[in-house]
């Protein structure tokens, strides 16, 4: 690659020495134009090997880049995470475009044939190809994130019938496919038509145990909880933010999730600094500003105040936006979510707590969650840049 993509990635970013999976990746060729599916866990790096191959196709002028995502929160991460490749300057001069494709509505997409770098959710993805627009020709390098989501009952079919259509469609174009570490990524690997590349390595120690009573038991240890508030909960969050720690807690329902943020908020809020409430106060105004302000909208802004949240789907985006940077922020302390937000925007906290192991789904009711979603949420745990 370029100096200029070098310096993109090691000034602009501050990456300054590769994770085991983007060395891996490199190795295997993906600057070559090598198809790889990389197979490691959340917050290990394999997000910066399709930036990677994506800046090098813009810089040597070779075509369009088309990142597919599962969920909406998740493509507008991505469109974030992305922009700085619009500083490139391309082999005519012209600086690259990014852009988002997320609408429900059906179109031929034509609108897009401007853009270089195309974040679209799976489902917006099989509508465009349905109409077959020109630029397709144009896509060099096809990124498939979350592709484990292959085995999920509402989303795999459309997950698998895209990638089965893309085979035909994008036949010469270059293949990178994102995948949390699963027992049968060789066969995955080898339905994509991809070099497998695995690593177990991820930046920040995951040690999963069991709560219960005053202690969390792991396999080698155990952790002694502090009796504060009488409620195991709540001495667990009080716990965990100590040294600026965060927690996320997922919880089974939306109702329930609203339910478990009240619950919890005076346990950050007696632990605020004056600068931190300042600052939250602001995130409550801005919520309470909007239009249309609803009755769940107002309850949000007054815990937000206590350096609590909730987070599900229910709240329109501009709200969970404001939530999402409290919590990047580290203002918000903890967050009380539905499982849904485990495979959407990336929130790492220092504790994760599952509160049930099971989910509810509109169509099939109460369910015990997968191992693989049990993942996901685990997967959260652990801050690169704090712990």
């Amino acid at each position: 690659i370029s100096d200029d993509v070098k310096g993109l990635i090691s000034n602009r970013m501050g990456v300054t020495e590769l994770y085991p999976i983007q060395e891996m990746a490199i190795r295997a060729g993906v600057l070559e134009g090598e198809s790889l599916l990389l197979s490691a866990p959340t917050a290990s790096g394999k997000t910066l090997v399709p930036f990677m191959s994506s800046a090098d196709i813009f810089d040597k002028g070779k075509g369009k880049v088309l990142y597919l995502v599962p969920l909406r929160a998740l493509a507008y991460e991505k469109y974030l995470e992305f922009g700085l490749l619009s500083s490139i300057s391309k082999s005519g001069g012209t600086k690259t475009r990014i852009g988002i494709s997320t609408g429900d509505y059906d179109s031929p997409a034509t609108e897009l044939a401007p853009l270089d770098f195309i974040v679209a959710t799976y489902e917006k993805m099989d509508s465009i190809i349905r109409h077959r627009p020109g630029w397709l020709k144009q896509v060099s390098l096809l990124v498939f994130d979350e592709i484990h989501l292959i085995t999920s009952v509402d989303r795999g079919p459309v997950v698998e019938m895209l990638v089965s259509w893309a085979q035909r469609i994008f036949p010469g174009a270059q293949k990178l496919a994102l995948s949390a570490t699963v027992s049968n990524d060789s066969e995955i690997s080898s339905w994509l038509g991809c070099k497998l590349t695995r690593s177990d390595w991820r930046p920040v120690p995951l040690f999963e145990g069991i709560f219960k009573g005053d202690s969390i038991t792991y396999d080698e240890k155990k952790e002694d909880i502090e009796r504060k508030f009488g409620d195991e909960l709540m001495d667990l969050v009080n716990h965990s933010l100590k040294e600026e720690g965060q927690i996320l807690l997922f919880a089974p329902t939306r109702r329930q999730a609203v339910a478990l943020a009240k619950k919890l908020a005076p346990v950050p809020r007696l632990q605020l600094k004056e600068k931190e409430s300042r600052k939250l106060e602001r995130l409550a105004e801005q919520i309470n500003a909007q239009e249309d302000i609803t009755p769940l909208g107002r309850d949000l802004a007054l815990l937000v105040r206590s350096g609590a949240s909730f987070h599900h789907a229910g709240l329109p985006t501009s709200q969970r936006r404001i939530v999402e940077n409290g919590f990047r922020d580290r203002l918000i302390k903890i967050i009380a979510a539905t499982p849904t937000l485990a495979a959407g925007v990336n929130l790492p906290a220092r504790v994760v707590c599952l509160t049930s192991i099971s989910r509810y789904s509109s169509d099939y009711g109460p369910n015990e969650i997968s191992v693989m979603e049990y993942k996901q949420m685990a997967g959260r745990a652990g801050r690169p840049q704090f712990d």
